[in-house]
């Protein structure tokens, strides 16, 4: 975090990945049945597996204020 509390401050000197990782994630679906006009007579929920991917990075991160700097691992999560 940088030191005066100031993210519009933060600039992002060098990302390493540092691991990844695939899990599934149960998710609930909503599914509509629609009639003719168009409206929605029906809805059903289900559960399914959704895989994710999740990568890891050791991010260095400096103040343009100050030149503080700082490091934070972050976790970026996408659809696989």
């Amino acid at each position: 975090m940088p030191l005066r509390k100031k993210w519009l401050g933060q600039e992002t000197l060098q990302r390493q990945e540092i691991g990844r990782s695939t899990r599934y994630e149960t998710k609930t679906k909503v599914d509509e049945y629609k009639n003719t006009k168009g409206e929605v007579i029906m809805t059903k929920e289900r559960q399914e597996q959704v895989l994710y991917n999740y990568l890891r990075y050791q991010q260095l991160n400096q103040c343009k204020f100050c030149s503080y700097q700082w490091m934070a691992e972050l976790t970026s999560k996408y659809k696989g």
